[in-house]
């Protein structure tokens, strides 16, 4: 079920508010919690993966998405072999993403299953 502070952020704009910074949005609105800043821009994939990985300090993996988990997608087809994209499990089957296609949306995880990378929570939610 959708949390309220997230799903207003459904249909905005991919311009206005990219997969990162979403992401972002919705720890701080709904867990308290500021991830990592960053002022990478989404057509830098070698970039975002550098940052991901980075990051990866401050995140747990986890064996299957959960509400609050971080889902880690290669969305680059020119770049297949590097995290591109996130999204914010809003419980085990769907999360809450955005791309320039489809805008800010609700879809299932499964759609995106042989792309992604991971599943993770951040250690101070544990």
């Amino acid at each position: 079920m959708c949390n309220n502070k997230y799903i207003n952020y459904i249909g905005t704009p991919f311009k206005e508010l990219d997969c990162y910074n979403l992401v972002k949005k919705i720890y701080k609105d709904v867990h308290n919690l500021s991830i990592l800043e960053t002022n990478t821009l989404h057509n830098e994939s070698a970039k975002i993966n550098q940052e991901y990985r980075n990051e990866a300090l401050n995140w747990v993996k986890v064996d299957k998405p959960f509400l609050g988990c971080i889902v880690a997608i290669k969305l680059d087809s020119n770049l297949p072999n590097i995290v591109t994209h996130f999204g914010y499990a809003i419980d085990e089957f769907k999360m809450i993403h955005t791309t320039e296609k489809t805008n800010c949306v609700v879809e299932n995880i499964s759609k995106y299953s042989k792309l992604i990378d991971g599943y993770f929570i951040h250690k101070e939610l544990i």
